[in-house]
């Protein structure tokens, strides 16, 4: 498992999906958890997906 990306700290994988993992994690700024959505290469090249997700970002 991922232990940190940036200042998110990874607690634990709550889903996995076909193009994403979701992690349960802390951030230390906001004092709170958060989930952090990270994708999968596969996913991460494809850019019709890429636009879809910057849409709903």
């Amino acid at each position: 498992m991922l232990e940190h990306i940036g200042r998110y700290i990874f607690k634990e994988r709550i889903g996995v999906g076909g193009q994403a993992t979701v992690y349960l994690a802390e951030d230390p700024e906001l004092h709170r958890d958060v989930a952090v959505k990270v994708m999968h290469q596969m996913a991460s090249e494809e850019t019709a997906y890429l636009d879809t997700l910057r849409e709903e970002a």
